[in-house]
Order: C-alpha cells, then structure tokens, then sequence
C-alpha cells in the first residue's frame, strides 16, 4: 500500500514542480531566443577585389532588393555564411555604392562569361 501511495506523491510533486517551474523556464527560454535574433553589426566591405565581413574574405549574394530594404548572403571562404538585413539608410552616405558593387559583375563573372 505504501507503494502506489508514493507513487501518487511523486506524480503530484512533478506536476506541482512542473507547474511552478513552467514560467521561469519560459523566461529563460525567451531570453535566450532574444539574444540569438539580436542582429549584431557587421562591417561589410568591397575591397577592389574581394568582400570581407569583419576582416574575413568572402563573396556577397543580394538574395532580395525591395528598395528600401536588401538582404545579403556573405559566404565566408571558411565558417557558416551570414545573412545580413540591410535596410535603407544603415548603410549612411555608401548606401549608393553598396548597391553598385552588388550589382557590377566583377572579373571573375567576365571570365566565366566568355
């Protein structure tokens, strides 16, 4: 008898514990999420002959242009490629020039052209 007794306190302390540990567990969670989505700047730049994202060298895709807003691919030659939200205005006065680099086909596109 002192068996299934146990049993029934053990089920209602996880449930109670469950219960009272649910908010803080979503208050973690939540906090955790909203450091990852957090963008953190990035330092994009064209060099002449090469794109480096903080000093490392990588090729940059335009996936969207919608005007006011683009979002770039940087693949770096080593690591995990970054996605970068470039809305209008937070490239500053490059905003221009951003867009004609993205768009110019460098010596390498010529090349696999002809």
């Amino acid at each position: 008898m002192a068996l299934p007794a146990l049993a029934a306190a053990v089920l209602v302390a996880w449930a109670a514990a469950s219960v009272m540990l649910a908010p803080a567990a979503a208050a973690i969670a939540g906090v955790v999420a909203w450091r990852a989505s957090r963008p953190r700047a990035v330092h994009l730049q064209w060099t002449g002959e090469h794109w480096a994202a903080d000093g490392d060298a990588g090729e940059v895709d335009l996936m969207l242009d919608l005007g006011p807003w683009m979002l770039l691919r940087f693949r770096p030659s080593v690591g995990r490629p970054l996605w970068l939200p470039v809305p209008r205005g937070e490239a500053g006065a490059s905003e221009q020039g951003l867009r004609a680099a993205l768009y110019a086909r460098g010596p390498a596109a010529l090349q696999r052209q002809a």
